[in-house]
């Protein structure tokens, strides 16, 4: 009986004790060749944000159950290098993009993004 060696790891949010953004598993057989891999990127979400964000803060608490399904990105507009995010989105924070493309804005839309995500997800098991 041949032994297979298989590798688990997590990538975690840093500072969180959510669940983990990504987990890959590696499996090689005897001879060192990979046999398998399970890795599955999260989709991202960027949140157009700035430092102080009333309605930035409660559109993450509706956001967190659904935090395992992407990884989080936060753009703060009023930071230097963000001139043109600023320009954009100074009026209408938070703003909500989806792996690179305009998702939301204003309030988290709960529907919309159930059925991104979905979609996201059955894509990713189709490949």
């Amino acid at each position: 009986m041949a032994l297979v060696k298989c590798f688990v790891g997590c990538i975690l949010k840093p500072k969180s004790s959510q669940l983990p953004v990504s987990v890959t598993a590696l499996c090689f057989n005897p001879a060192g060749t990979r046999l398998y891999t399970n890795r599955q990127p999260l989709p991202t979400l960027t949140l157009f944000t700035k430092d102080v964000c009333p309605l930035c803060d409660d559109a993450k608490k509706i956001l967190e159950p659904y935090s395992h399904r992407y990884s989080l990105d936060e753009v703060y507009i009023t930071r230097p290098g963000n001139e043109e995010w600023f320009k954009q989105y100074r009026y209408d924070i938070p703003v909500f993009h989806f792996n690179g493309t305009f998702l939301m804005k204003h309030r988290v839309n709960v529907k919309l993004l159930e059925d991104t995500l979905q979609k996201y997800e059955e894509s990713q098991s189709n490949t």
